[in-house]
């Protein structure tokens, strides 16, 4: 029996250019010897159910730093198909039909003015810091909100 899956997914990202869209799945897959079991919410017996579902999520960023230096955990939901035998047990899938989108606004403080957005951290930075048309001052004011949500700051 085939299911979709809505899963979330949280990964530590040292490396700020790899935080797009599906960038939980890269470590994953990418990092030797990582663990990953990501949570699944719920499931579904169609892609249009997951994908509403899905829809209600939003992913999250957080800025840290610790002993290791500054990095990042991102948390991200996405619908992964998975087909189980009569008994419940897996037989295969994997495929990630989507993932919660990350969208990255680049906000004008004293207006309120969205100046861009795109789809990776690192591309909006490089918008602050090397394209902005406004004096140094105004540079201060601008900042990068993850959909609705601030990128949050902490310390360890």
């Amino acid at each position: 029996m085939k299911r979709y899956e809505l899963l979330e997914r949280t990964a530590e990202i040292r490396d700020k250019s790899a935080i797009k869209p599906g960038c939980t799945v890269d470590v994953a897959f990418s990092t030797p010897g990582y663990e990953d079991d990501p949570t699944v919410l719920e499931s579904f017996d169609s892609l249009d159910e997951a994908k509403k579902a899905l829809a209600s999520f939003e992913s999250n960023i957080r800025e840290l730093s610790g002993s290791i230096g500054r990095y990042y955990e991102v948390t991200e939901y996405m619908i992964e198909e998975n087909e189980y035998d009569e008994d419940g047990e897996w037989c295969g899938g994997g495929d990630i039909w989507d993932f919660t989108p990350m969208t990255f606004e680049v906000i004008y403080e004293p207006k309120n003015e969205v100046l861009a957005i795109f789809d990776k951290l690192a591309d909006a930075e490089h918008f602050i810091n090397h394209e902005i048309a406004y004096n140094d001052d105004d540079l201060q004011n601008a900042r990068i909100e993850l959909q609705e949500t601030k990128v949050e700051e902490k310390e360890d």
